[in-house]
């Protein structure tokens, strides 16, 4: 073989290998193949893949403060009030200010007592009892001693765990254990409602709550 014919001949191999190279399947690589692989095509029984993440930033070493239900938080609130607010959000009404606020045995919502015993917020429908008129309508500022009663109650709970008058209804008996009677939750005004405790704990000294990173 001469030098040119050889030298063709590798220029060949080396260009038949080339082609091979290119018309090959693209590798995946493992973490990729979680999400491309046509192995997880129905019918092929592939067991589940898990992608962990662990966030190292920075942020999750801040310190934060944290409400803690079986602590008594020291603040300007009194302790015998209910807050409420039309807004969804954590942060009750300022307690030196608000006159949103009705007497703890006025609040008959006991999903909003029971979410005070682990949040110490609650948002859900709610209305107030009006004795002028025998109905129940939105809440009123300034009408601190007028009951409260929720949607979450209906059928669930009336005025103390014993009743079984477990219905809202537009009548000066105010309840009822006729569901029939019950009056209609859809259109009703949502509220947030808060504990003392907890509006102390917001607005009470520096320091009191749980500290703890994110």
């Amino acid at each position: 073989m001469t030098r040119t014919t050889a030298s063709r001949f590798h220029a060949a191999w080396v260009s038949a290998l080339l082609c091979l190279i290119a018309g090959a399947p693209r590798a995946q690589a493992d973490d990729s193949e979680v999400f491309t692989s046509t192995a997880f095509a129905s019918g092929y029984g592939v067991c589940p893949n898990i992608l962990f993440i662990l966030d190292t930033s920075g942020s999750v070493n801040e310190i934060v403060q944290t409400y803690d239900p079986p602590v008594t938080y020291t603040g300007p609130c009194p302790t015998d009030r209910v807050y409420w607010r039309t807004e969804n959000s954590e942060a009750p009404p300022d307690c030196t200010m608000t006159t949103q606020w009705i007497t703890t045995s006025a609040n008959t919502c006991n999903a909003a007592t029971s979410a005070f015993g682990t949040n110490g917020w609650w948002r859900g429908r709610t209305q107030q009892f009006n004795p002028a008129v025998n109905q129940w309508q939105n809440a009123r500022a300034g009408a601190s001693a007028h009951p409260f009663e929720c949607q979450a109650d209906s059928g669930v709970h009336g005025p103390n765990a014993a009743s079984t008058a477990r219905w809202a209804r537009n009548h000066a008996d105010r309840r009822t254990s006729n569901s029939s009677q019950s009056i209609n939750w859809s259109d009703r005004q949502t509220l947030s409602l808060y504990s003392a405790n907890y509006a102390n704990f917001w607005f009470g000294a520096a320091g009191a709550g749980t500290l703890r990173t994110r």
